[in-house]
């Protein structure tokens, strides 16, 4: 984004300051300086650390010391919240990272996440905004939260949040008795939201999940196949949701099954159009972000275990690509991966009951995607190419 934003603002560029994940590409880190831009890397694995903490108090001194007749542009993408990590005053890094990592654990959806994260922060839920000298914000935001809430992007530091219980989100995943008592306290201390003055923000959503489908379907023409997108909101289990696209794969040519399916999906779905039924090379295309709840203590993400949840009972000939549009997929080096039946080995249920994927997809040949960081995030991209069988 901002190798994008730097050259057209050329001259009226005064300075800035960029979070962004270690590991980010080289050569643009060192174009962005010489825009007199200070790069600085952080939150390895998608996980707040000292280096992201430095970036953001670094960019909280920034925002307070501009003036009135400046203009403030703030770039938000996917990752923001963990690039942007300032606890309340009383709380530590450590206090909040063992927070959201047992939220984590439990299963809890990036928007209860990023609720609690707002609760527990100095700069989330618009108060980097709030608290800028100048009379004028513009944020461009890529969303990777499916429906675009504005709010909940990098938990919100330039949106007012809506008043959410905190402790309702703790109490449903049984941690009450897990997090400390200071966590706890800030949490009841916060139900209340503060009313904050963002009148002077535009926020501009100008990248999302939709634009990445669409883009997907366009090449899939390109490549001689029939492109069909389903949905951008896929969501809940990846149990579930493997199970929906493993039955899709057996029953999208049998209308009635298909309908069936459809009315029963945990999320929305826009019914392909009839002539689908007659292609003999069809890609079904969806997005979003489904959730695990980790019990094991293996390596992997998302995208790695439902494609091999989803292969599992593929037929024949079918084949499904799972994919993190930032190139990053839990902490791991992979994106994701791409799988069919034909390549399994036996010991794949010992792997999955570990939740370790990439382990068991790194002695694979071919399976795992590697991209590194794509410099953006739109949530994940879901492929299913099926045969007519």
């Amino acid at each position: 984004m901002a190798a994008a934003t730097a050259p057209l603002l050329d001259s009226h560029l005064q300075g800035g300051i960029l979070s962004v994940p270690v590991g980010s590409d080289l050569n643009l880190v060192q174009q962005l300086k010489k825009a007199n831009l200070e790069v600085l890397e952080g939150a390895k694995n998608n996980l707040p650390d000292n280096d992201s903490l430095l970036a953001a108090k670094k960019i909280k001194h920034l925002a307070v010391s501009l003036h009135p007749e400046d203009i403030l542009i703030i770039l938000i993408s996917g990752g923001g919240s963990a690039l942007l990590p300032l606890p309340k005053e009383g709380l530590t890094l450590e206090d909040k990272l063992d927070a959201i990592k047992k939220l984590t654990r439990a299963g809890a959806t990036i928007n209860e996440l990023n609720h609690v994260r707002i609760a527990l922060s100095d700069l989330k839920g618009g108060q980097l905004a709030a608290l800028s000298g100048t009379k004028q914000v513009v944020t461009l935001i890529l969303s990777d939260i499916i429906g675009d809430p504005v709010h909940l992007i990098a938990s919100g530091p330039t949106v007012q949040p809506l008043p959410v219980n905190t402790c309702d989100i703790i109490e449903k995943y049984g941690l009450t008795d897990k997090l400390s008592t200071k966590i706890l306290q800030y949490l009841m201390d916060n139900i209340k939201c503060q009313s904050l003055d963002t009148s002077h923000v535009q926020n501009l959503v100008i990248g999302n999940n939709t634009k990445a489908l669409e883009a997907a379907a366009e090449k899939a023409k390109e490549l001689g196949y029939f492109p069909c997108i389903l949905s951008n909101s896929v969501s809940g289990e990846v149990a579930d949701v493997s199970n929906f696209y493993s039955t899709l794969a057996r029953v999208w040519h049998k209308k009635d099954r298909l309908n069936e399916l459809i009315s029963q999906s945990k999320f929305p779905i826009t019914m392909p159009p009839a002539a689908v039924c007659d292609m003999q090379s069809i890609i079904f295309i969806c997005g979003g972000e489904p959730t695990v709840a980790l019990k094991g203590q293996g390596q992997g993400g998302r995208n790695q275990e439902l494609a091999l949840r989803v292969a599992k009972t593929l037929p024949e000939g079918c084949t499904f690509l799972s994919a993190g549009t930032d190139g990053i997929d839990g902490p791991t080096p992979a994106a994701g991966a791409v799988c069919d039946r034909s390549n399994l080995r036996s010991d794949l249920d010992t792997f999955l009951a570990n939740n370790d994927s990439y382990s068991y997809l790194r002695e694979s040949d071919g399976d795992l995607i590697q991209t590194g960081h794509t410099g953006t995030n739109v949530m994940d991209i879901h492929l299913l190419h099926v045969c007519n069988i």
